[in-house]
């Protein structure tokens, strides 16, 4: 498996991952807001926190307001859009 970091705005959104049997996808960053919630990726967290394994360059982004969360969604759904990849 393979795992290449997406940037937008010098900024990593996102890893696109490419599977050992060729399926390629998106996946999508952790991001906490403005009070320290998690507001996308609990189930990541959770995911992680269930099986024990570490997560190694993983995109974790703080500090979004809705409005920000709101973009940030629509840049991942275009960079999945460019690259033909489904996302999540």
């Amino acid at each position: 498996m393979s795992r290449q970091p997406i940037e937008w705005g010098g900024e990593v959104i996102a890893n696109l991952i490419e599977t050992d049997d060729g399926r390629r996808y998106l996946t999508p960053p952790i991001v906490f807001d403005t009070a320290g919630k998690v507001v996308l990726g609990a189930e990541v967290l959770a995911a992680v926190v269930e099986s024990g394994v570490t997560l190694e360059a993983y995109p974790v982004l703080r500090n979004y307001s809705p409005g920000d969360l709101a973009e940030l969604e629509q840049k991942l759904a275009r960079v999945a859009e460019a690259l033909g990849v489904d996302f999540g």
